[in-house]
């Protein structure tokens, strides 16, 4: 612009007529290309714009990105639109990015400037380089009116922009709620996400708009479509402290264990946000605070709601909450899992579903220190048992890489003819680890690793993973039974010292014979039963273990295999053949020591043990005041003739009418550290683990009141 027309354009700009009128005419023009006519409507000087028109002024004529005098009008003057369009503006031009005139209007919620382009016929349906139309500027912009007028002309209320934003989510998440609900009553679509796969929930519950979220949720929508990342509505409201809105959305049944693809839940967003929350910065603490009660307490409601339907047998209740994401592992107020509760009620599709669900532990303790597995095989209920028993050798994975596992070789477990056992740790979990005594002895174990493939039972102590075992070094990654052998619980009981567990011989019994009817059923023999072989556990209860000299039953075993006290006769036969009653010799041995406490045949040598075995003159010794039906099963047991000895299933038989004074005795003696949480025998007064002093004798006392309160009032 030169100087001799800087006076008019300032005169357009400031409103100055008198000095328009001396030269109305002038072309020079800003050096973004604005004309003196869009200077003049910038301004709101109708009269100078009404000068320049009638002087020719060009009110089509754009400046630098596109925009007509007309597209400045629309924004707030509705007297120079009507001058402009008497002038033959060009309604329909659109800027640089596309933008209409209607689509200023709407942005600036100018309704009379909307009524008279409508009637000028534009198209409401154009759309900008955003793919926005005039109606999702309206809605964004909370222009009420505009959305009113635009409706009743057959709008496409479900038009998306060019990520995928619907007019009702960018109301829903711009916080107004009127447009939100003009838009569901013209039957917006409430479901319709955008490119982060937000849909209008997800944007509210974002930005904490609680009103918003309240008329949402009165129309039904998905309320736990998560976005691209796995955020659901009660997660993002969670992350971003509205507790009001996190209420309104529990209150409305959303899912609070709906994890992220992190695998982190509401719950756990909220904690970590409190945690990186200042207690200077009050009322946003306070917020995450009220948010994580709030998903706890619905969390324990939850339970208590699983508890009564497994205890109604409401299926669709407990499944909902199960199907929803319920940590099957959740336990009640007194600290009891749900599949201890099934166990107790008996319910059996209750137990079936629980066992089936990924990452159930059917060793979790209560605070009385018994798993569901362990009062299922205390309850001596086989079905049950099998059906609890559904993750047990699930999961074997096969040649775990080396680095994976951790093998505490200052820690020796045990030790026999061809193999070492040492303490380890596998997937955070500790762990036996089985390897040869010398690369001589890896064929043994890799005939182990074969056999113990196709085993898994909750009898037996299970194969976790194995490590190298196409190599001269192979591993066998066995579950941890942590509270040794049942011989060396027998020599406790024996030297009258308090004992970490209790059973009585009668359940122990039963145990044993179940584990060796699974052996026989699958055409297995043990050939190596005794108590040293069977492990106990303040968690798993007790297991069958060492089967390393378990060979398949082929006609019969020829070869003498076995641990001398418990070999039966016919195994000390030169060339003899031997069967599955070779094994029912082994449990009749057990089933003394179970009477007496005594290792068989104590201060005998091994010849004269052996002499008298296979003539039939030597048979272990039974207690003064054993029981008449206990003697005569292990009678039945030792006979010298395999073919008069009974199967498992007939033991079981006899057993079973015992089976009612099972707990008699104190279910279990171990008291957890209060520190610590080890477990403890009675008698420990410190804990060797963190060196605290364990519970006093009275609450220990009460403890084990409870336990048996406990069993005697869930026995079934």
């Amino acid at each position: 612009m030169n100087e001799e027309q800087r006076p008019f354009w300032n005169a357009a700009r400031d409103g100055d007529v008198s000095t328009v009128k001396i030269n109305p005419n002038f072309k020079n023009h800003a050096e973004n290309g604005d004309s003196p006519l869009h200077i003049a409507v910038y301004n709101h000087h109708s009269e100078i714009v009404s000068l320049l028109l009638s002087k020719d002024a060009d009110p089509n004529f754009t400046n630098e990105r596109s925009l007509t005098p007309l597209h400045i009008a629309c924004a707030s003057d509705v007297e120079i639109v009507k001058l402009l369009i008497q002038y033959q503006a060009d309604v329909h031009r659109i800027d640089e990015i596309g933008t209409t005139t209607l689509m200023v209007a709407a942005k600036h919620c100018n309704t009379e400037v909307a009524k008279l382009l409508i009637a000028k016929n534009v198209d409401i349906s154009s759309v900008n380089k955003f793919g926005q139309t005039a109606f999702i500027v309206a809605a964004t912009n909370n222009a009420k009116d505009i959305i009113k007028m635009l409706l009743t002309m057959k709008t496409d209320v479900n038009h998306i922009d060019v990520r995928k934003r619907t007019a009702l989510y960018i109301a829903a998440s711009n916080g107004h709620k009127n447009i939100v609900e003009l838009l569901l009553d013209a039957k917006a679509n409430i479901n319709l996400y955008n490119t982060d796969y937000r849909t209008p929930l997800c944007g509210a519950a974002f930005f904490g708009h609680i009103d918003v979220v309240k008329v949402l949720l009165s129309h039904n929508p998905d309320i736990n479509l998560c976005d691209k990342d796995g955020a659901s509505p009660v997660y993002l409201a969670a992350q971003n402290g509205h507790s009001g809105v996190v209420s309104e959305l529990i209150s409305n049944n959303a899912n609070i264990y709906q994890a992220d693809k992190q695998g982190i839940t509401p719950l756990q967003i909220a904690k970590r946000q409190l945690s990186a929350t200042s207690p200077q910065d009050e009322e946003t603490h306070e917020a995450y605070s009220e948010i994580v009660n709030t998903i706890e307490k619905q969390l324990a409601d939850n339970i208590s709601l699983a508890v009564t339907a497994i205890e109604n047998d409401d299926i669709v209740t407990w499944n909902t909450l199960l199907m929803d994401g319920m940590d099957p592992n959740s336990t009640d107020s007194k600290d009891d899992p749900l599949l201890l509760k099934a166990i107790a009620c008996g319910n059996k599709s209750a137990i079936a579903r629980l066992s089936r669900m990924p990452g159930i532990d059917i060793y979790k303790l209560n605070r009385e220190n018994i798993s569901p597995f362990i009062f299922a095989m205390k309850q001596t209920n086989r079905a049950i048992v099998d059906i609890i028993s559904y993750p047990i050798g699930s999961g074997v994975v096969l040649d775990i890489p080396t680095e994976q596992l951790n093998v505490d070789r200052t820690t020796l477990l045990g030790s026999g003819s061809y193999a070492v056992v040492f303490k380890g740790k596998y997937n955070n979990e500790v762990v036996a680890v089985k390897e040869p005594l010398n690369q001589s002895k890896a064929n043994d174990l890799k005939k182990e690793i074969a056999i113990m493939q196709g085993l898994s039972s909750p009898f037996f102590v299970n194969l976790l993973a194995t490590s190298g075992r196409n190599t001269e070094s192979p591993k066998l990654v066995l579950e941890y039974m942590d509270s040794k052998t049942l011989r060396h619980y027998l020599d406790e009981k024996l030297n009258g010292k308090q004992t970490t567990l209790e059973f009585n011989k009668v359940e122990i019994a039963w145990f044993i014979a179940n584990g060796l009817a699974q052996i026989h059923r699958l055409g297995h023999l043990h050939r190596d039963l005794k108590s040293e072989n069977i492990l106990l556990s303040t968690t798993k209860y007790m297991k069958l273990a060492d089967f390393g000299l378990m060979r398949q039953i082929c006609n019969s075993m020829t070869s003498t295999q076995g641990s001398l006290p418990w070999m039966a006769p016919e195994v000390f036969e030169t060339h003899g053949h031997y069967g599955y009653a070779a094994d029912i010799y082994s449990f009749g041995v057990i089933l003394t020591e179970l009477d007496t406490y005594q290792v068989p045949y104590k201060g005998l040598k091994q010849g004269s043990i052996m002499d008298g075995v296979r003539s039939g003159t030597l048979r272990p010794k039974v207690s003064n005041t054993c029981e008449d039906w206990y003697k005569d099963l292990i009678d039945k047991c030792l006979q010298s003739n395999p073919k008069n000895r009974p199967s498992t299933l007939e033991i079981l038989d006899i057993l079973e009418p015992h089976l009612n004074g099972k707990n008699d005795e104190p279910i279990e003696a171990t008291f957890n550290c209060q520190v610590c949480s080890a477990p403890n025998a009675y008698s420990v007064e410190i804990c060797p683990s963190c060196n605290t002093p364990t519970q006093t004798k009275e609450e220990k006392d009460n403890i084990l009141a409870k336990r048996e309160e406990f069993f005697k009032k869930n026995a079934k």
